[in-house]
């Protein structure tokens, strides 16, 4: 009977603190599945699994799908953001969120207070994003520029600091006119592994370059 809210919220964040130092430990990348496809303008992820880098286990249970023509969703969706989409090269991730799914009334502490209503739980769920490289997109065919970003992505941190701690990669998007124009879904893509070595990162190379030679 002593047990507050605030007590259980604490046991809440201590299990959730030693989960994600368990994962952690075990590395971060994709687990399984999580195929990204462009199809004109509509983005497709298969279900999978993957590990953020802050240690939270990331599952799609079902396949998602979203049209990146479709403004008024996407404005919807971005709380009346991002209506039109800049021309830039974009990282495609899919990052945990916590969402409000049931409505409680709130009474009243006194008689000068109105009823009013709050979200009474929260789910974890994963989201699908975009996150601005700050790259310009030059004016060549899109293998020209995949090859290009290969080199500049190689061994280079400073790309992957870009991408939240609670999301992995997925792919990179490129957006010209608002308009998706290419995807390709290795590059930034990292298989589940703790620290990356050089062998490591030949063997993203090497994966990349099988898909733009395949294309």
């Amino acid at each position: 009977r002593l047990l507050t809210a605030e007590d259980l919220t604490r046991d809440q964040t201590y299990l959730d603190q030693r989960l994600r130092e368990l994962g952690r430990v075990l590395g971060s990348g994709v687990m399984g599945g999580l195929e990204l496809t462009l199809d004109k303008s509509v983005l497709t992820l298969r279900p999978g699994q993957a590990l953020t880098p802050a240690g939270r286990v990331l599952e799609l249970g079902k396949q998602l799908q979203l049209n990146l023509a479709d403004s008024t969703l996407r404005k919807q969706l971005n709380s009346g953001k991002h209506n039109y989409l800049n021309r830039s090269l974009y990282a495609v991730v899919l990052r945990q969120v916590e969402v409000g799914t049931e409505v409680a009334e709130v009474f009243p502490q006194d008689l000068g207070s109105r009823r009013d209503s709050q979200y009474s739980v929260s789910t974890e769920c994963v989201q699908l994003a975009l996150v601005p490289l700050g790259l310009a997109l030059a004016s060549q065919s899109h293998l020209q520029i995949r090859a290009r970003l290969m080199r500049e992505f190689y061994g280079n941190d400073s790309f992957d600091n870009l991408i939240p701690e609670d999301a992995v990669a997925l792919g990179v998007l490129a957006v010209e006119e608002n308009t998706a124009k290419w995807l390709d879904s290795e590059l930034l893509r990292r298989p589940l592994r703790t620290e990356p070595s050089l062998g490591d990162w030949q063997a993203d190379l090497s994966r990349q370059y099988e898909k733009l030679l395949t294309d």
